[in-house]
């Protein structure tokens, strides 16, 4: 297996894509992470854009994109916020979370191989071991989700991240 290269890191603000589904601005509390990936999940499931089997995964990637944001970007601080937009494109979803943070340096992420000659399809990443790297713990959160998503780049200099995904209501290319 071929080592992944750290997602890109740009350093302005990320263009605007889509049409905005879902948009809101949460305290950077733990408490907010699970009503907001629900919420999520919710508006995703309502457009069918994402399948009961999926769910999980995407679950998974909001949750450690949110942790990320909290404990990384924000520092754990209480009385900061995050903003969250949740975004549709003809064949994918978009989930952009910006933090308050300064961002990072992609020599901050652990070198791990994270399998990516794997297939990205969810379903067959669901039936298959995790990478080793995957489940080790310091950089877990983005080798997972460069594992699982179609898409992730930073901006601002990592402090705001966007994940995306294939949608579930739109045939895959042949």
């Amino acid at each position: 297996m071929i080592p992944r290269r750290p997602p890109p890191i740009h350093a302005g603000e990320p263009p605007a894509r889509g049409e905005t589904l879902w948009e809101r601005v949460i305290a950077s509390r733990p408490e907010q992470q699970r009503p907001t990936i629900d919420a999520l999940i919710a508006a995703l499931r309502r457009r069918g854009v994402l399948t009961a089997p999926d769910q999980a995964v995407v679950r998974l990637c909001l949750d450690e994109a949110l942790t990320n944001s909290m404990l990384h970007g924000n520092e754990g601080d209480p009385d900061l916020s995050l903003g969250i937009r949740l975004a549709l494109e003809p064949t994918r979803w978009l989930v952009t979370i910006s933090d308050a943070g300064t961002g990072f340096s992609p020599e901050c992420i652990p070198a791990g191989d994270i399998g990516c000659d794997r297939d990205p399809d969810p379903a067959a990443l669901r039936a298959a071991a995790p990478p080793p790297a995957v489940t080790a713990e310091s950089g877990r959160g983005i080798r997972l989700l460069q594992a699982y998503l179609e898409e992730l780049a930073y901006w601002r200099g990592g402090a705001v991240v966007v994940l995306g995904g294939r949608r579930a209501d739109v045939p895959a290319p042949s």
